[in-house]
């Protein structure tokens, strides 16, 4: 239980890095994204990586999640949607009305 926060912290580590790693569809949607010549294709590019990182955050989870007991497994969960809940909350109030 002790090792949760480190645990939690290295997974948010890991997806820092995988915008820095070979990843052949992130560097598809990168190049989308620098290729964007208006404002509606900038926000559906942004959009769609912001889609592909969730999906690998939640590969992520699941992975680690395997390795962890009943009691880890619960902590973890909920440490995963409070993440969530608190990144929500930093991005509405700057891009919702």
């Amino acid at each position: 239980m002790k090792m949760l926060p480190l645990v939690l912290c290295a997974t948010m580590l890991f997806l820092c890095c995988a915008l820095h790693a070979e990843d052949v569809k992130l560097a598809e949607l990168d190049a989308r994204l620098a290729a964007a010549d208006s404002q509606m294709e900038l926000n559906t590019a942004s959009g769609e990586i912001a889609k592909y990182l969730d999906s690998q955050l939640v590969e992520q989870e699941s992975a680690i999640l395997r390795d962890l007991d009943s009691e880890e497994a619960g902590l973890f969960t909920i440490a995963s949607m409070l993440w969530r809940e608190y990144r929500t909350a930093q991005v509405k109030p700057r891009f919702c009305s």
